[in-house]
């Protein structure tokens, strides 16, 4: 509502000023009961579903709570939530009265009047309900980094095959590693020269061997 602090009770000041306006004039409309009383037709709207909820001895309750030597304010927007019972229990005002019982001495919060006014509305007394057993504000949930998607392009790869990869990483990594010795041993010849050696005793020896060992004569 404009200008209206839902945390105080002056909300009850303008109904009461409605109820008192519709006494003398019942068939005003929401547009004459807002220029008479000189509120806002939004006010209007949102105060008359609640005369008949809310008698005298409901408005009574709600100003004595906010009085008292602890006091607890019923704002317009938890009062409102009786609006609810509308439809659904035989007589709204006592249901409505029932329920302030329980709302003012709990001084339950709007989340547990709604749970008030759905057991209510079940069919249950109001005097049954445990304001305990509504449970407070979900908690935001941890942050949990999501599992990593397969690709789903990809085939899974079968337990046979992941060991065959395996297999064949092993060898290659054997095969590797003496390619390596190899290229090493050879570099280590030509910095030493040994090729250049082995080289000239091949060709001695072939010498030597085609001295020792002539062609027979035809």
């Amino acid at each position: 509502m404009d200008q209206e602090n839902s945390e105080s009770v002056g909300w009850l000041d303008k109904l009461a000023a409605i109820n008192a306006q519709l006494e003398k004039t019942p068939n005003a409309n929401r547009a004459s009961l807002a220029k008479t009383l000189n509120f806002s037709e939004t006010v209007v709207a949102y105060l008359t579903p609640l005369r008949d909820i809310l008698d005298q001895a409901a408005v009574e309750k709600i100003r004595l709570a906010a009085k008292g030597d602890r006091p607890f304010v019923l704002s317009f927007k938890a009062a409102h939530l009786l609006a609810r019972l509308k439809g659904k229990v035989p007589d709204l005002t006592v249901a409505a009265n029932d329920a302030l019982d329980q709302i003012l001495s709990h001084r339950m919060k709007k989340r547990h009047i709604a749970a008030l006014v759905n057991h209510i509305a079940g069919g249950k007394p109001a005097k049954d309900f445990d304001p305990s057993t509504v449970k407070n504000r979900r908690e935001r949930p941890k942050w949990v980094a999501p599992a990593p998607k397969a690709d789903p392009l990809k085939p899974p790869v079968p337990s046979s095959a992941m060991a065959d990869q395996e297999m064949d990483s092993t060898e290659f990594i054997f095969f590797g590693r003496i390619g390596r010795f190899i290229d090493d041993a050879l570099d280590w010849m030509a910095n030493h020269k040994i090729a250049t050696l082995l080289a000239i005793g091949f060709i001695i020896f072939l010498f030597w061997y085609a001295q020792t060992h002539p062609s027979p004569k035809p």
